[in-house]
């Protein structure tokens, strides 16, 4: 069971850390300070997290354990002095799982630990997922990620396809669904966002794939913002079993987060230098953001047998294998793309379709949930 310590005071988590050890019921432990607290939890997803208080009445311990709530899959467990049933109530109302008096610490953890491993045995679940960002244009990005999400769908019956290709992004197109609303929709709204309105926000695709569009006018963009943007990914992991994301190739704030939540990381590429040369600067810059580069599966598409880089000139300079090599097919992905039937729906047979396939099966990408 892994846990993280969350805590103003460092004394306060040096003597919480003390505890666990002591008590030997964590298998891992992070810890962070009230502002790596969203990010640590994002890169971790603890089973429990423990916030430790020095003060009760601290304001910012409620507003800690607000955002907390709206990213983490695991229990929240608040630590400190003993409280009154006011300040118990306010605490609880922000969906924490348990109070301990500090002075109770051992005991009262060790039981709550115990609850939790019968209400849980095998864990809890959460959605994996999947983002796919591209080595530059002309690499095929969404055209990778409709068809590996469509291949995924025939193993989850509870899929989601989210468009984060935010000025440029059209899979609308690539489907042929008509949404109503858009990714900014969502996050304009996402401090009153329901089932209800979630179920009507969604394109439905006649596959069973849903679709959470692109903005329709570059202004909107300004609503997808970090915050507003965890907070919808963190409901649709918890409704679904697979998301997958079409990142493009723009790195802002939001990207960054989604990268390092994703469980897996879609790199594609072409075969010549320009496109190779984006790739290792990708991989140098995701590695500065500390995104963990054993998620990345390069897949290098648009391949054509003696034209361009070699497959072996591109493993070195990447440094890691290729997940997949996709052929060069312009003629029947165009007609794909502009006809809004899928290559893997159009063309199943054809090889471009099977390599995808394979990329699902090969890479655990229809894994159905993560335990943990």
């Amino acid at each position: 069971m892994r846990f993280t310590i969350i805590s103003e005071h460092q004394a306060i988590s040096k003597n919480l850390l003390e505890a666990i050890k002591k008590l030997r019921i964590a298998e891992e432990v992070d810890i962070a300070n009230c502002e790596s607290a969203v990010d640590t939890i994002i890169g971790s997803q603890p089973a429990i997290v423990l916030v430790g208080l020095k003060d009760e009445r601290s304001p910012t311990a409620l507003r800690l354990v607000r955002e907390i709530k709206e990213i983490s899959f695991g229990k929240i467990i608040v630590v400190g002095p003993a409280v009154e049933a006011k300040a118990l109530l306010m605490f609880l109302q922000e969906g924490i799982y348990e109070y301990i008096d500090e002075k109770e610490f051992d005991v009262a953890i060790t039981n709550a630990v115990n609850r939790l491993n019968k209400e849980q045995p095998n864990g809890f679940h959460r959605a994996t997922v999947t983002s796919v960002i591209g080595a530059g244009g002309g690499c095929g990005v969404s055209t990778v990620a409709v068809n590996l999400a469509l291949s995924i769908r025939r193993n989850q019956n509870r899929m989601i396809l989210m468009d984060l290709n935010l000025e440029s992004g059209d899979l609308c197109s690539h489907l042929n669904v008509r949404s109503v609303h858009s990714v900014s929709d969502l996050c304009r709204s996402i401090a009153r966002l329901d089932e209800s309105m979630l179920e009507k926000s969604i394109g439905q695709h006649t596959s069973g794939l849903q679709l959470v569009a692109a903005p329709i006018g570059i202004d909107e963009v300004q609503h997808v913002t970090p915050r507003s943007l965890r907070r919808l990914l963190h409901v649709l992991e918890t409704r679904f079993d697979s998301v997958l994301i079409d990142l493009g190739r723009v790195f802002r704030d939001q990207d960054i987060m989604v990268l390092q939540q994703s469980n897996h990381i879609i790199l594609t590429l072409r075969p010549d230098i320009s496109s190779l040369r984006n790739a290792r600067r990708t991989l140098d810059y995701m590695d500065q953001l500390k995104v963990d580069l054993r998620k990345v599966k390069p897949v290098v598409n648009r391949y054509r047998t003696g034209a361009g880089v070699s497959l072996a000139s591109i493993r070195d300079t990447l440094g890691m294998e290729i997940a997949q090599v996709i052929p060069e097919d312009v003629r029947r992905v165009n007609a794909a793309v502009n006809s809004g039937v899928p290559m893997l729906i159009k063309k199943p047979r054809a090889t471009f379709s099977k390599r995808i396939n394979e990329l699902v099966s090969q890479s655990n990408l229809d894994t159905q949930t993560l335990a943990v």
